[in-house]
């Protein structure tokens, strides 16, 4: 029987894939240091998708 809730590897590389895009791109030209704000969007997700898979831990299959 197919299993309820979101499949955890599809999960686990879309937040890979957020979590790299929120950490910006080595020896890229940020004056001080500065966040992007596709690094807070990538973040903004990751946060949202991680949230989405606990409340699926959580609710009864």
């Amino acid at each position: 029987a197919p299993s309820a809730g979101p499949d955890v590897d599809e999960l686990r590389r879309t937040f890979d894939d957020l979590l790299a895009d929120s950490a910006g791109t080595p020896g890229a030209d940020d004056e001080h240091g500065g966040v992007r704000d596709h690094q807070v969007e990538a973040l903004d997700a990751a946060h949202d998708l991680l949230a989405q898979a606990l409340a699926s831990l959580d609710s009864p299959r």
